[in-house]
């Protein structure tokens, strides 16, 4: 098992005998989105839940473990890195004498190299056989960012750029730049980790401008005290009392015009940092094929991903984690490499979902019993049918997707061209209107919609692509002409799925704004009894259930 105590903490499990990986993400287990262990400014509210109590959350993993039918014993334990110094990361180790409370553990060790982790996961799970790697966020223990060249066939994995110079901080000046330059988007968000993806979102509606950092307005009291040239910042979080106090609150589109100055510079700030510490970038490019690997938060970044592949004519691959939920896997296949027992090239390992099945699935029989009689079988042609009439509906089967994109598991689905519903879906989610909505559709049917080329790109929303002109999809064509594309090219129950609808779905992650994507059957009756959502689907074995009224 390995370990990431950093935000969005989480836990991989490796069982030798079914060959097979798990992935417990603590935000989706507990309910606290960016959850950090033990519980920092970006979980505050685990305070209050557990009363700064970590041995609940062990308590919580190991009874999740066991649900999953392993034994509470590890071989080899490895705690990750997360920043700075050891003695820096150490309030975010999980202290092994506290762990073997609940596991038997027979070794432990800790790992040094948060972008090693990043770059270890995204390797171990996607194509190519050779390229470039590339990791990029706003820090670890290691580098802000990483750049080096892979090999499976001879086992190469080589890194040639570590830099931890403040300028390489690319991941973390979204925020930095919002607070200095936003207003609502920042103060509507609970995180400052989700502060990025609504500065790209929002860029698609604004023009170029000249930035210049909020000041504070005129208070002479206020003067005596700052001097003239103090910036004011926007500070996250609705119940931030500290906030930009400038009375001339910027409109709308002064927002997006900031958001999309924003996103151009860091667009260029990241191409000027390749070609600043890899001179050489264009001819390693070309003898690995143009392929890079890109992992790290910023390669969460899907408009950067599509201008890089436009302008280098490469394939940039990311994975369904880039983020540091995946550096548990990175951190773990590293660890079994350097001791022998993985090869770079025995095969590949899909994280996609590796996440545990619904957590309460085992109540679906009382649930139906005690609040929803009038629920009833269903069958995946008449689900289509529900999609087409223009209903929005939740679906929840298999096990749950591992990284912050639904796929198909945890989801709320809607017909992608119906013009309009995706006013619905925001107003379910309790999200912004500005803010883009991904499609899902088979692979084998995507070019009559996209402008696309290989399915493998495409399988987890993290590349933007062009939007066919002649195609009618107006919930999920963002303003810039382009979406957020999944495309589904192996059997499985979207596929059926897609197949009988035969066009484009929406398809978001099934939560609410401010919270991780649901695993509970409970949490997901409360989305459907609170919300706008017109259905829940609950696949369980070979039925088909849907709940729509209560008693």
């Amino acid at each position: 098992m390995a370990f990431y105590g950093g935000h969005d903490s989480a836990f991989c499990i490796y069982s030798k005998e079914q060959d097979k990986f798990f992935t417990i993400e603590l935000e989706k287990l507990l309910g606290i989105k960016h959850f950090s262990w033990p519980g920092n400014y970006q979980s505050m509210k685990m305070s209050k839940i557990f009363q700064g109590n970590q041995r609940a959350v062990l308590e919580q993993l190991k009874e999740e473990v066991i649900k999953l039918g392993l034994k509470p014993e590890f071989r080899h334990v490895v705690i990750g890195s997360t920043w700075g110094a050891i003695h820096q990361q150490r309030p975010y180790l999980l202290p092994m004498e506290m762990l073997s409370e609940y596991f038997y553990i027979e070794n432990y060790s800790i790992n040094r190299g948060h972008h090693l982790g990043h770059a270890w996961s995204a390797i171990m799970q996607l194509p190519p056989e050779r390229g470039l790697f590339i990791t990029c966020d706003g820090g670890g223990d290691d580098a802000y960012f990483t750049f080096g060249e892979f090999d499976r066939s001879t086992n190469l994995f080589k890194r040639h750029v570590n830099s931890q110079d403040n300028r390489h901080k690319i991941g973390g000046i979204y925020e930095g730049l919002g607070h200095q330059h936003l207003d609502s988007i920042c103060q509507s968000s609970p995180s400052g980790l989700d502060i990025a993806g609504k500065i790209m979102g929002a860029a698609g509606y604004g023009k170029p401008v000249e930035l210049t950092p909020k000041s504070w307005y005129e208070d002479s009291e206020h003067k005596k005290t700052h001097p003239e040239s103090y910036v004011a910042y926007s500070f996250y979080g609705e119940n931030n009392r500290f906030r930009f106090i400038n009375k001339n609150h910027m409109t709308f589109q002064e927002e997006c015009d900031a958001c999309h100055t924003i996103q151009l510079q860091i667009e260029q700030l990241f191409d000027d940092t390749i070609h600043e510490l890899i001179p050489d970038f264009e001819e390693k490019l070309e003898h690995y094929g143009r392929n890079i690997i890109f992992s790290g938060g910023f390669a969460l970044n899907i408009i950067n991903n599509m201008k890089l592949e436009e302008k280098y004519n490469c394939k940039i691959w990311v994975p369904c984690n880039p983020g540091d939920n995946g550096l548990p896997f990175g951190f773990l296949t590293k660890w079994l490499i350097e001791n022998e027992k993985f090869s770079m090239s025995k095969r590949l390992y899909d994280n996609s979902f590796t996440g545990p099945p619904v957590r309460d699935l085992d109540r679906l029989l009382s649930y139906r019993k005690h609040f929803y009689p009038k629920a009833e079988k269903i069958t995946a042609q008449e689900i289509a049918r529900i999609l087409k009439k223009g209903e929005v509906i939740a679906l929840m089967h298999g096990n749950l997707e591992t990284g912050f994109r639904a796929l198909g598991n945890r989801s709320i689905l809607c017909d992608a061209s119906i013009e309009g519903i995706k006013d619905k879906v925001n107003l379910t989610k309790r999200r912004e209107l500005y803010r883009p909505f991904a499609p899902i559709c088979r692979w084998e049917d995507a070019s009559k919609w996209f402008e696309v080329d290989d399915v493998n790109n495409y399988k987890h929303m993290n590349i933007a692509v062009k939007v066919r002109e002649d195609a009618n999809l107006p919930s999920i064509t963002h303003i810039d002409g382009t979406a957020r594309l999944q495309a589904i090219d192996e059997p499985g129950f979207m596929d059926d799925l897609l197949k009988i609808h035969g066009g484009v779905l929406l398809n978001t992650s099934m939560n609410l704004s401010g919270k991780p994507i649901c695993n509970s059957l409970f949490e997901a009756f409360h989305i459907l009894e609170r919300t706008p959502l017109d259905k829940l689907i609950v696949v369980d074995g070979d039925d088909i259930w849907c709940f729509n009224e209560t008693i």
